[in-house]
């Protein structure tokens, strides 16, 4: 044995050595429970005392869903804002946005040779296309609409009622027809939710500044207006060849209504052409009559000046003769 001594006696050291070492590494990680218990008490303390900085962080990186995140706009175009005359809301709204787009309207006092009952959408049209613009109009539009219009950089001209009112009877369209109203549409306010809660107004009776509507407000102004059987009718012009053009027709490849709503707006469209005719013709017809009567005042004042001449001579021929 004592042979084998100098070759047994490194390994039984390092033997040796492992059990000790593993006997410490046991003991430094017994599993018993009060030992886990000690040792997660121990991990919850270090947590405590250096907590994790980027913990939202992290779990924003990895949880998109759980951020906080803020619907709210505030989106307001700037449509330049006019004064208009008397029945002149639908030239001085279309004036605003030829404007807007870098058009010049000209005199839009004088945009219609007169405004002494009001203009309809296909005049509006007409004049729009006039100076090379895309009109297209929608009968049952929404506040999604206009928000979508505007969002692409479209203001929208909107139909409405002053003060608001019914459509349902005769006496109601009656009512309508007084206090009908052009306004355009050039912005809008969300919530934190994403939900319109105002809208932005060029209103053509306040030139000084935008007026900021409540949704509530500006649905009661649009909810009926003076066409008959029309609700929440809106139009929108762009300028042809830019990209507002572009998204309107994207939107709106066609004007959206009804084929009875289309014919009505063709008769209103009709009866004021024939309205503004005959006031024409009349207006002509007073004049032709105060050309006539003036004429004639003339020849009377000729004749009266005849007759005083005669007169002097009469009256120098007596004074010559008895004189």
């Amino acid at each position: 044995m004592a042979r084998f001594s100098r070759f047994l006696k490194p390994f039984r050291s390092k033997t040796t050595t492992n059990v000790k070492r593993t006997l410490r590494t046991r003991s430094r990680f017994r599993t018993g429970s009060s030992s886990f218990l000690r040792t997660f008490s121990t991990v919850a303390r270090t947590y405590q005392r250096s907590p994790l900085r980027t913990n939202q962080l992290q779990i924003s990186r990895y949880f998109p869903q759980a951020q906080a995140i803020s619907l709210s706009k505030n989106i307001k175009l700037e449509v330049p804002r006019l004064r208009q005359g008397h029945n002149e809301c639908g030239p001085t709204s279309l004036a605003m946005i030829m404007k807007y787009y870098g058009i010049d309207p000209g005199n839009y006092h004088y945009m219609f040779r007169s405004d002494t009952v009001g203009h309809g959408p296909l005049a509006l049209a007409g004049k729009a296309n006039a100076k090379n613009m895309l009109a297209r109009y929608e009968e049952e539009g929404s506040i999604n609409d206009i928000v979508q219009h505007i969002d692409n950089g479209c203001p929208v001209t909107v139909l409405g009622i002053n003060g608001g009112c019914s459509n349902l009877t005769l006496t109601n369209y009656l009512e309508n027809a007084t206090k009908g109203h052009w306004v355009d549409a050039v912005g809008y306010k969300t919530n934190d939710a994403g939900q319109v809660t105002h809208v932005y107004v060029n209103d053509p009776n306040n030139p000084y500044y935008t007026e900021c509507w409540t949704k509530d407000k500006f649905n009661l102004f649009w909810a009926n207006n003076s066409i008959p059987t029309s609700h929440r009718f809106y139009m929108v012009f762009a300028k042809k060849g830019t990209m507002q053009e572009s998204s309107l027709r994207a939107k709106l490849p066609s004007n959206k209504a009804s084929d009875a709503f289309k014919a009505t707006l063709r008769t209103i469209d009709a009866l004021e052409d024939a309205f503004y005719a005959l006031e024409a013709a009349g207006e002509g017809f007073y004049a032709a009559a105060r050309g006539a009567a003036n004429q004639v005042l003339d020849l009377a004042d000729d004749i009266g000046d005849l007759a005083g001449d005669v007169w002097d001579e009469v009256e120098d021929f007596f004074d010559g003769l008895f004189g």
